[in-house]
């Protein structure tokens, strides 16, 4: 193989401006404005993309049939799929059938999730492949289509692991792991920064994926002993993933107090499937009112420390709990800005508060002076991490 490209293209449906066709009393009409104001009854005369020449007439109610060939080296195949129009006729949705020249000899990468299909070709020791433009099918189409397509390709199979980590960037993590990145040739290892954290991925080639893993596994175990705490889990996507596992092997129940995070850390913990069986509650007590009112936070903390202070954010956690009825509870406390508070706390500081049993511990976290919503999403996750730790014994 002499070279590899991989094209992703936008899937071409030439219903634009300036494609001329037929309406049943032979007027032109522009396509996209005929399709928008189709009656049951209208007939159209599908076109050709390119010479826009009228092919043939068809219709039936509730629907406009549409036939587009492009040349594009090949011969035409004759595929065809049908596309739903966003448009409603009469109460009815529209459809248009599609039939599409295909490059000859290419192979028709089924779409599943959407309408059009995707293309692989070679010539000359180079392939391409065309999938669809929206991201989501993009994604699956890669996921499922091009890469079974991509490892027939390769001699052997390409395997990868990922370890990430929490509380140490991609420069730190470098660092510590240069020396073991340099005395690596297959397997391979290399920091990707993230915004939820870096990322080691460890990748060897090899005849089998087994004899792939049997290189990678002493590798990761080497990046784990040197990052130590820092790491949160291997292939794992994020941290409530980590914490929704550890919940789980426990059976225990969390729930949430928050005031500067406004809620963000319950949202993380209820976007996993299956949330609501460890998933308490939450409150966003955003006011002083509301900490003393439903969460019992004493009115004489709030005026002698503040609501951003480590006594407020213990009592935050300690009253969710109660109220929740929860094993363990989080309550974040802290400056989001633009400004400091009425006390001169800093933007960025924020007080995180863990309680269970009888026993709650507090700590602060400095974000610096960035966003607020950076602010806010590095005190969730940093949250989610002392819940990690407290349950995993760090």
């Amino acid at each position: 193989m002499k070279k590899l490209v991989c094209i992703l293209t936008v899937a071409v449906l030439l219903l634009t401006a300036g494609c001329a066709c037929s309406a049943g009393n032979g007027a032109p009409v522009d396509v996209t404005e005929g399709m928008e104001n189709t009656a049951p009854k209208a007939t159209y005369t599908p076109v050709r993309a390119g010479s826009l020449t009228p092919l043939s007439a068809k219709s039936a109610k509730g629907e406009a049939i549409l036939t587009v060939s492009k040349n594009l080296g090949g011969q035409e195949t004759g595929l065809t799929w049908w596309i739903l129009l966003p448009f409603i006729a009469e109460g009815e949705r529209a459809s248009v059938e599609v039939t599409v020249s295909l490059p000859e000899g290419c192979t028709v990468l089924d779409n599943d999730w959407g309408t059009a299909p995707g293309v692989a070709m070679e010539a000359d020791g180079i392939h391409v492949l065309m999938l669809p433009g929206p991201p989501r099918e993009c994604e699956m189409m890669f996921r499922h289509r091009a890469v079974p397509y991509l490892k027939g390709l390769s001699e052997g199979v390409i395997v990868s692991r990922t370890v990430k980590t929490f509380g140490i960037g991609e420069s730190a993590a470098e660092a510590l792991l240069r020396d073991l990145m340099n005395s690596l040739h297959n397997p391979t290892l290399a920091p990707y920064a993230k915004p939820t954290g870096t990322e080691l991925r460890v990748t060897a080639h090899a005849r089998t994926e087994a004899e792939a893993l049997a290189r990678i596994t002493p590798v990761v175990d080497q990046v784990k002993a040197l990052l130590g705490d820092k790491v949160i889990g291997v292939d794992v996507s994020c941290l409530e993933e980590v914490c929704y596992g550890l919940l789980k092997e426990r059976g225990l129940t969390v729930g949430t107090a928050e005031s500067c995070t406004g809620g963000l850390l319950a949202k993380l913990l209820t976007d996993l499937p299956g949330s609501s069986a460890l998933f308490r509650g939450g409150i966003v007590s955003y006011t002083n009112a509301v900490k003393a009112g439903v969460l019992g936070v004493p009115q004489t903390l709030l005026d002698q420390y503040g609501a951003v202070s480590p006594q407020v954010a213990e009592a935050m956690a300690r009253g969710a709990k109660a109220v929740l009825g929860c094993d363990i509870a989080l309550s974040t406390t802290g400056v989001a800005g633009p400004e400091p508070d009425d006390r001169g706390n800093p933007i960025g500081l924020v007080y995180l508060g863990l309680a269970w049993g009888e026993q709650c511990q507090v700590v602060p976290l400095h974000a610096g002076q960035v966003d607020r919503d950076r602010i806010r999403r590095q005190a969730a996750q940093t949250a989610l991490d002392l819940l990690r730790r407290h349950l995993t014994g760090l």
